[in-house]
């Protein structure tokens, strides 16, 4: 039981109705599990540091209050954050004696892995313009190869037009169907010739 004129223990109450609806309570900043790129690098500045993102944001408050990209960590990168952030942490309950070399190397790790995350998002950035370059000269190649081809039909249909010979695919026709008679009349003759043969031995 509470003394008098104390405040009453336990959780709040449901917030006061103001005039006009309910009071909404401020989204606060809360702390990323997995720290951005920027405040990885901060890190080794500032190891007390935390990476703070409101719920209606895409940036962290850092990174919005400098105006900059709030870059994410990719995934392979993850566990290595996650180890610096755990050392960053635990760095003020060590001892004097083991705080500055470990201060030291939680500098070493953070430049180092800020370094090794650059170097893979320029690589993946320029793989991905690798991909949309080759995609658009693929299309144009396939444009002029369509385009050669049709005016090489309308090169050939005008040759033959002005030599009176008749479409390509007519005098194709043509040729199979003279190649198949010439080959029965071929046959015709062979039987011919073998019956005047026996006629003469007879």
């Amino acid at each position: 039981m509470s003394a008098p004129g104390s405040a009453p223990l336990g959780p709040p109450g449901p917030p006061a109705r103001r005039r006009g609806g309910t009071a909404t309570p401020a989204l606060l900043s809360a702390p990323r599990r997995i720290y951005c790129l920027r405040c990885v690098k901060w890190l080794g500045t500032a190891p007390d540091h935390v990476c703070l993102q409101k719920a209606n944001r895409t940036r962290c408050d850092r990174c919005t209050k400098d105006g900059s990209a709030c870059l994410k960590i990719p995934p392979r990168f993850r566990t290595a954050v996650a180890k610096i952030q755990a050392d960053a942490a635990a760095l003020p309950g060590l001892p004097t004696a083991r705080r500055t070399p470990a201060k030291n190397a939680l500098v070493v790790a953070a430049a180092t892995l800020g370094s090794r995350v650059d170097k893979h998002n320029r690589r993946m950035k320029k793989e991905s313009g690798d991909r949309k370059s080759l995609s658009l000269v693929e299309r144009a190649t396939m444009r002029f190869q369509e385009s050669l081809l049709a005016r090489l039909d309308s090169f050939e249909s005008a040759y033959r037009t002005a030599h009176g010979q008749p479409p390509a695919a007519l005098d194709d026709g043509d040729c199979d169907d003279e190649e198949d008679s010439g080959d029965d009349d071929g046959s015709d003759g062979d039987g011919d010739e073998a019956a005047a043969a026996g006629a003469d031995g007879s």
